[in-house]
């Protein structure tokens, strides 16, 4: 129990993804690991907030490149959906994942899509 009784911050952010899509991430067990945070209370999505802007100077020009480079392509996504996807696929379960190489960090797997996108 995080948010309220039987909410949890997976279920919070989730809801509130659907309703403010380019404000809130969806915040679950997965990214919270992925991002080297452990646990699913309220603190443990304060911490990832903490964090996502801590690398805000890093992440944000490269996130706007690419928003640029999809709508160019016809694809209008926020930098938040643009980040929740990129940090998904980076995810040590997805095919990325799975083919043996270490999962990147968030930087990188921003990155990494940045520069297969001019390339």
């Amino acid at each position: 129990m995080v948010i309220g009784k039987g909410i949890a911050i997976s279920r919070a952010t989730k809801v509130l993804h659907i309703k403010r899509p380019a404000l809130i991430p969806v915040c679950d067990s997965y990214i919270l690991g992925l991002m080297g945070i452990f646990g699913v209370t309220a603190a443990s999505g304060v911490a990832l907030i903490e964090h996502l802007r801590d690398l805000r100077p890093e992440l944000v020009p490269t996130l706007i490149s690419l928003q640029n480079r999809l709508r160019d392509h016809g694809q209008k996504r926020s930098l938040v959906r643009i980040m929740d996807a990129l940090i998904w696929s980076s995810y040590p379960d997805t095919r990325l994942g799975r083919s043996g190489l270490p999962a990147p960090t968030v930087a990188t797997a921003i990155r990494t899509a940045s520069d297969s996108l001019t390339a």
